[in-house]
């Protein structure tokens, strides 16, 4: 019998927010996307390092779904979206809404 520390049931509960935010959309692009199946190096429970950052960045710009990953993560609410997306990270993005507010 295996079990779950609290960290893996906070990992799954929060995992499972994020499969639930793209039900939400139906996002059928993601099936295309460079990340599919890499969900602990691009939604991290932790902190990581600028390295980390800039290998996610590097497989993001190559990515064929990275303009509808883009418009995806832009369209919801900043505070629901965490992880990188389209090569951003969640203080990318807040940076970019403040600016979007200040123009």
């Amino acid at each position: 019998m295996t079990t779950r520390s609290y960290k893996n049931a906070e990992y799954d509960q929060f995992f499972n927010k994020i499969a639930d935010i793209i039900n939400e959309r139906q996002a059928p692009w993601r099936a295309k996307a460079a990340c599919l199946g890499s969900t602990d190096q691009f939604f991290p429970t932790s902190g990581v390092s600028k390295h980390h950052i800039a290998r996610i960045r590097a497989v993001c710009q190559t990515c064929p779904v990275k303009v509808e990953c883009d418009e995806y993560a832009n369209s919801l609410e900043v505070s629901r979206l965490s992880g990188m997306w389209a090569g951003q990270t969640n203080y990318d993005r807040r940076a970019a809404q403040r600016q979007t507010v200040d123009a």
